[in-house]
């Protein structure tokens, strides 16, 4: 009795391949944050922190030897000064006799 009463609609999806890859796209945008824009954004901040790392290494390590041959001028200058200083006292000494 009923049976002739209801009736029965079956409907089907259909995506295209770009509708496919469109709906997950949407989605990853949507819940990850995610979009080709901030992805690149990302690596070019990324690109720029790490040319800033290096830039500071080597800028250090140009400090560091500038230093180290400030210290060896400086120490070269002192070992003249002593070395004039004996020399004089040498030279004082040989004179007073």
């Amino acid at each position: 009795m009923f049976a002739e009463l209801i009736k029965v609609y079956k409907s089907y999806l259909r995506f295209t391949v770009e509708d496919f890859f469109a709906q997950i796209g949407g989605y990853l945008g949507l819940f990850l944050g995610l979009s080709a824009f901030s992805t690149v954004e990302f690596l070019d901040g990324a690109k720029e922190k790490w040319l800033q790392r290096r830039k500071n290494k080597r800028a250090l390590k140009r400090a560091t030897k500038l230093q180290m041959i400030i210290h060896e001028a400086a120490r070269m200058s002192q070992q003249n000064k002593e070395e004039e200083q004996k020399s004089e006292v040498a030279t004082n000494s040989t004179v007073a006799e």
